[in-house]
């Protein structure tokens, strides 16, 4: 069920830290911006404390060749900014990953 209609079914918000009830409420996109040294800088803005993140990278989206940048890392609720050295190829594709965490009582 998608209770606010913006394409996330109510258990993959609430997975994600998310409101389910807002329409506005988004999994923030994972930005790069290539610097002037040739390395490039990822950001998610903002984390949440309640999820785990992970970046992989690929030169190739044919394959399943993903190269981890970022694994299982906990969010503080603020951005999460990261330099990276890409390899020789100019094009490189990005995917992420969100995961609760344990919620303790």
């Amino acid at each position: 069920m998608d209770c606010n209609q913006n394409g996330l079914p109510a258990w993959m918000e609430y997975v994600a830290d998310l409101d389910p009830n807002d329409p506005n409420s988004r999994l923030p996109p994972i930005q790069a911006t290539m610097q002037e040294d040739g390395r490039v800088l990822l950001k998610i803005d903002p984390t949440s404390t309640a999820c785990r993140y992970s970046v992989e990278m690929s030169e190739d989206l044919s394959g399943d060749d993903w190269t981890a940048i970022l694994t299982n890392v906990l969010g503080t609720g603020e951005a999460w900014i990261q330099e990276w050295t890409p390899p020789t190829s100019s094009v490189w594709f990005f995917r992420g990953k969100v995961v609760r965490t344990e919620i303790s009582e």
